[in-house]
């Protein structure tokens, strides 16, 4: 993937989200996914979701429970067969997601970080 394909894929994962269209955004996704992501333990019981019925169920459960979920992409990064968005998501927290990318440029893994919250002083 070149830096100006990243780009664009990055654009078009941000709109695709923002729609709120649950098909649309499961078609990013190859049949084979699989997303690990701490907001998945909190809204199913376990941080791993695979296949695309899974990811169909827990992103149902996302967009109920942040009905004004908008993403603000922050920045991209590109990787020899990755693309890390840097983005703000429910409630303008930061989120980095690692997305690995297959040749039909669908999403086959997913690691979402979750910025920490700041340590005491």
């Amino acid at each position: 993937m070149t830096e100006a394909e990243a780009l664009q894929f990055a654009q078009k994962h941000i709109e695709t989200w923002n729609s709120h269209d649950l098909d649309a955004i499961i078609q990013l996704y190859s049949e084979s996914v699989e997303l690990i992501s701490p907001l998945a333990a909190a809204l199913r019981g376990s941080p791993v979701v695979k296949g695309h019925d899974a990811l169909r169920e827990y992103f149902g459960l996302g967009l109920q429970k942040y009905p004004n979920l908008c993403f603000e992409l922050v920045n991209t990064f590109l990787c020899d067969s990755s693309v890390t968005l840097l983005f703000k998501g429910a409630g303008k927290r930061l989120v980095a997601e690692v997305l690995f990318i297959d040749a039909a440029h669908k999403v086959e893994r997913v690691y979402a970080h979750y910025l920490c919250a700041s340590p005491p002083r």
